[in-house]
């Protein structure tokens, strides 16, 4: 049975909106907590938090689903699947303990659109979702961090050694923010506005950013990040 949650409606919202979201935690204060969070992000006008994932019901339009893990088991990779069957695939982010065991690129390969560190402020869970919509999977590096992430094949190692990923690391917080919003199309003003910078700040970030990456436009900075499937979010 899902708990019962007032929505602040006056939370910040995204330009894409998550009308209903559903918040799965073993742990009810956690699981409150984590609804929090989704609350002051995105304003969804339903919100339920589940003890389970088979307590959900599968005829409702969850748009966006938080799950909260303790390790990153098969158990985890299953439910992840399921979550990927109901009749509209929802965006599905996980909370990772900084204790959890596993490999995050097993979550990635099965589905996982966004692993979360549970320390994150609304603005950027906000920064993260928009950097789902532009078809990234969003990491935060307090995920990052304090889980090792075991490459699935040589592949997977050799893109994880790539140049290009190595100047992604080399970003500040502040720059990772800009250039998901920059891969989602917002124009410098807006960025400006959404980061509370005034945009002369914006404009500097974004010469740092196309020196770093070797990009001319930002065309090309959007084609570089989407080619790298990956981006990670303070």
């Amino acid at each position: 049975m899902p708990y019962d949650i007032t929505i602040d409606t006056t939370a910040p919202t995204l330009a894409a909106p998550f009308p209903r979201a559903a918040v799965i935690s073993a742990d009810h204060l956690c699981g409150q907590g984590v609804a929090r969070l989704i609350e002051r992000a995105v304003a969804p006008s339903h919100l339920d938090v589940f003890d389970t994932l088979w307590s959900i019901d599968r005829t409702t339009d969850y748009r966006l689903v938080v799950r909260q893990v303790a390790d990153l088991d098969s158990d985890v990779e299953f439910e992840v699947a399921h979550l990927r069957t109901l009749r509209s695939p929802p965006v599905i982010a996980l909370v990772v303990p900084p204790e959890a065991s596993g490999s995050i690129t097993t979550l990635i390969s099965c589905g996982a659109d966004l692993l979360l560190s549970g320390r994150e402020t609304p603005q950027a869970l906000q920064i993260a979702l928009a950097g789902v919509a532009a078809g990234f999977c969003v990491v935060s590096p307090g995920v990052v961090r304090s889980t090792p992430a075991v490459p699935l094949s040589a592949a997977a190692h050799s893109t994880a050694t790539d140049p290009f990923t190595s100047e992604l690391a080399r970003l500040t917080p502040r720059q990772r923010e800009i250039v998901t919003l920059v891969v989602s199309g917002l124009p410098n003003k807006l960025i400006a506005r959404r980061l509370g910078i005034s945009e002369g700040t914006v404009k500097v970030h974004l010469t740092t950013i196309f020196r770093n990456f070797a990009a001319k436009n930002r065309t090309e900075l959007t084609c570089r990040f989407l080619k790298s499937g990956i981006l990670a979010v303070e």
